[in-house]
């Protein structure tokens, strides 16, 4: 990254650093992605772009893309689709079993049911 827009930021009091670990920690986007983003904004306000400084951050966070773009293959969703109807099933089968009646009596003396 230009030493002059590290300290363009520095001067609207947005460390650098802490703007790319907030980016990666919190907001899950990717390193070089928010630096690129930074410079882009730079440029752009450099350019005429007027921007409160309040969103200047936001600016390049929205610029940045995301590190969760991993995508799920079609086996992976079957099989987690077929063992969510299995745990369903089960569920079912535990639901329709007649609770015994001693369970019942101890609900009704305890105000439960």
């Amino acid at each position: 990254m230009r030493q002059e827009v590290i300290d363009f930021y520095e001067a609207h009091r947005i460390p650098v650093k802490r703007m790319i670990a907030i980016g990666v920690n919190r907001r899950g986007l990717r390193q070089n992605s928010i630096e690129a983003a930074a410079e882009a904004v730079y440029d752009d306000i450099q350019a005429g772009l007027q921007l409160k400084p309040t969103r200047i951050a936001w600016e390049v966070f929205n610029r940045s893309t995301p590190i969760r773009n991993q995508t799920a293959s079609l086996h992976d969703i079957s099989n987690t689709i077929e063992k969510l109807s299995n745990d369903i099933a089960a569920l079912k089968v535990i639901l329709t079993t007649p609770t015994p009646w001693y369970i019942k009596l101890w609900r009704k003396l305890n105000g439960l049911s």
